[in-house]
């Protein structure tokens, strides 16, 4: 079953060889739009999540045995367009999924790997996948702090420190290097650290595999809904090519998130309208 129009071709980005540079090695190429299987839908993606690990795939830190060129990106969020027999789900249906090749305008997944969602909005990616003003920690600052823990935050500069609030027996680490050893410093006796990343390695040669936890999603969907928490989502409006608007922006948003300068998760918009140019 398939609602409105669907191209018959469509654009996705592609690692061309192994390199922790994305934009030398991301090329946008076109391909025929796949259809969707037996227990699969095709997904027309709205807005795409970068990640830290992007960076870490395209250099072949997951897979060294894997076969270039590879399909980029892990999240997306968008709309059912089309489904295969026995789906779970029906065009119109708004998802959200992890998978590798997110970067692309349409997507087919088995419709049992994706969340499906009140409304298509870009403030719910957050909540799929740290420094406290990444996307990661402003969603587990406000989940530990509902569960009336006392929450201290660490981040990179002076500006960051005045967007978050105050809120160290458990420390949530995602940063690594020099941040890993204040951590350590400040843990208290018998305290735990809790490690789901190393950011400060993966632009180098040996990087590091993060975890994924989305065993609490649901409820965090439930709660934003309510107003209990807040998602915060940075376009890259502040940049000065922002705000990110289509697959060309993704090389700019993954060297944003590398700046150290975005607040909350890097979204790239597709669309339609979007510019159609090189990376």
């Amino acid at each position: 079953m398939a609602s409105k129009h669907i191209p018959s071709t469509v654009r996705k980005i592609v690692a061309l060889r192994s390199s922790h540079k994305f934009r030398e090695v991301a090329k946008i190429v076109t391909e025929p739009t796949p259809k969707p299987g037996e227990g699969e839908i095709l997904v027309k993606n709205r807005f795409v999540g970068i990640n830290a690990s992007d960076i870490n795939f395209t250099a072949g830190r997951y897979d060294p045995k894997a076969k270039f060129p590879l399909d980029t990106g892990f999240e997306a969020l968008g709309e059912v367009v089309a489904a295969g027999p026995k789906s779970l789900y029906q065009p119109g249906q708004a998802v959200m999924y992890c998978q590798y090749g997110a970067f692309s305008d349409y997507k087919v997944v088995n419709s049992n790997r994706v969340i499906p969602l009140p409304a298509v909005k870009a403030e719910f990616l957050p909540f799929i996948l740290s420094g406290n003003t990444a996307a990661i920690s402003l969603d587990r600052v406000q989940w530990a702090k509902l569960k009336g823990c006392h929450v201290i935050g660490t981040c990179s500069s002076d500006e960051k420190v005045q967007f978050l609030k105050k809120g160290v027996d458990v420390v949530y680490e995602a940063v690594g290097g020099e941040m890993f050893d204040t951590c350590v410093d400040s843990l208290a006796l018998k305290g735990r650290l809790i490690i789901i990343g190393y950011i400060e390695g993966y632009e180098s040669d040996k990087g590091y595999k993060p975890s994924r936890v989305l065993a609490t999603l649901p409820a965090r969907v439930q709660y934003f809904n309510e107003g209990r928490m807040q998602s915060i989502v940075d376009k890259g409006e502040r940049t000065p090519g922002g705000p990110f608007k289509g697959l060309e922006k993704v090389a700019d948003a993954v060297e944003y998130l590398y700046s150290k300068k975005s607040i909350g998760k890097i979204v790239v918009e597709l669309g339609e309208d979007t510019p159609r140019s090189n990376l």
